[in-house]
Formats: C-alpha cells, sequence, structure tokens
C-alpha cells in the first residue's frame, strides 16, 4: 500500500503538479483522505526523501526538494543500477544527488575481496567430499561449524552454549522468518526502530504481524 502511495506521490512531482518547497499534504491529511494507517503513508513519504523527491522540513513537514526536472523526466532504466552495456553512454547525473550512499547493496567495486572469496570457496569445496556436497545437511546447520562456532563464543564473548544450541540460517531475514514463527501475529505487535532495516520490516509485515515505529531522535511525535 505504501509503495502505491509513493508511486502517485512521486508522478505529481515528475509532472510538475507540485513546485519545488512546496508543502506536501501532511501525513494525518493524507491518512485520513485514503482511509490508511499513518505508518503507510510515513513509509511513502520516507521513500520520497530517500530518492531526492521530498525532504523533511522542520516545523514544515515534508516539501519537494529542488531538483532538475532533466533528471526527474529521465527514463528510470537510464538511472537503474544495472551495469551499462557497452554500447550505452551513463547519463551525467549532479554530484548532490549521490553525496551519500548509504545503499546496504551497492558496494563500491573492490571493497569486497573477491580473489581471496574465489580461494577459499575452491579450498573448501575442494577438500569437501562428494557426499557432503550432495546430501542435505542437518536442519540446524552443519555439526561442525556449529562446534566452532560453539568455541569461537566462550573465547570471544564468554558465552557457554552448546553445538545443539545454535541454529545456523542464510542471512538476517531468514533468521527473524524463524524468530517469528515462535510468536502469535493475533496478539503482538513489534517494535521496530524508525527509519530502520527495511528488509526486517518486509519479514514482520509479510508474516502478518503490525510494525510499531520506534523514533530514534528525541522530540519526535511518533
Amino acid at each position: 500500500m505504501y509503495q502505491q502511495i509513493y508511486e502517485a506521490l512521486k508522478q505529481v512531482i515528475i509532472k510538475g503538479n507540485w513546485k519545488p518547497g512546496e508543502k506536501l499534504p501532511s501525513i494525518r491529511m493524507l491518512c485520513a483522505d485514503l482511509m490508511v494507517a499513518r505508518n503507510t503513508v510515513d513509509y511513502a513519504y520516507r521513500q520520497l526523501c530517500v530518492e531526492g523527491y521530498a525532504e523533511g522540513k522542520q516545523g514544515l513537514g515534508y516539501v519537494v526538494s529542488d531538483i532538475s526536472r532533466d533528471i526527474l523526466q529521465m527514463d528510470p532504466v537510464a538511472l537503474s543500477y544495472s551495469e551499462p552495456r557497452k554500447t550505452e553512454i551513463e547519463p551525467e547525473i549532479p554530484d548532490r544527488l549521490w553525496s551519500y550512499d548509504f545503499l546496504y547493496h551497492d558496494l563500491r567495486a573492490g571493497t569486497f575481496p573477491a580473489e581471496i572469496w574465489r580461494k577459499l570457496t575452491n579450498d573448501a569445496l575442494f577438500s569437501s567430499n562428494d557426499a557432503k556436497l550432495t546430501a542435505y545437511n542437518r536442519k540446524r546447520g552443519e555439526y561442525g561449524l556449529r562446534q566452532e562456532i560453539s568455541r569461537y563464543l566462550e573465547r570471544s564473548r564468554g558465552v557457554d552454549c552448546l553445538p545443539e544450541q545454535i541454529v545456523i540460517t542464510s542471512g538476517t531475514q531468514q533468521s527473524l522468518i524463524k524468530l517469528m514463527q515462535l510468536f502469535d501475529s493475533s496478539q503482538h505487535v513489534v517494535a521496530m526502530e524508525n527509519p530502520g532495516y527495511d528488509g526486517s520490516r518486509i519479514v514482520f509485515s509479510d508474516s502478518g504481524f503490525s510494525v510499531l515505529p520506534v523514533s530514534t531522535t528525541e522530540g519526535s511525535s511518533q
């Protein structure tokens, strides 16, 4: 729902119906008009801010950002993060749009030690027997790895736990999916810092839980 609201507001801004500096409808007003929860509109406005279409002003709420019309009317494909083909020319984008890049999925080239990772991966694959590579592991993860994690936790964190108490997942989101299965969405809500990791919020919402935003700054009305 918040993505639909975000897309609609973005199109209005791109078309120039709202001018730079013009105040967007208040969250309370939009909630009443659309009959949606405050969080839904708040997420839509925050997404507009993330992409540079709007910005929050103290005492004013959200206003339209002063962005070049040429940039707003560019083909979205040209602004994507996909690798351009050799025949394409990367469009010139003002530096002010990219002053701070906090995207967690778009590391700069050379940041990740790819050669070391490739070597270690090959070593692990060729040192393992075919039976382990072609068979399903235990549901809680490879037991030898859980033993090493248990030893590491005891040495580095002072945590005394058994390998049987450790569960290995493929990442944060899978861990959260498993944890949410321990709770009842009809009786519990999730309190989450706002703004926060959208991947976690999506897991909570998809699991049927209401997400209660908790502000990380003082003086917020949240």
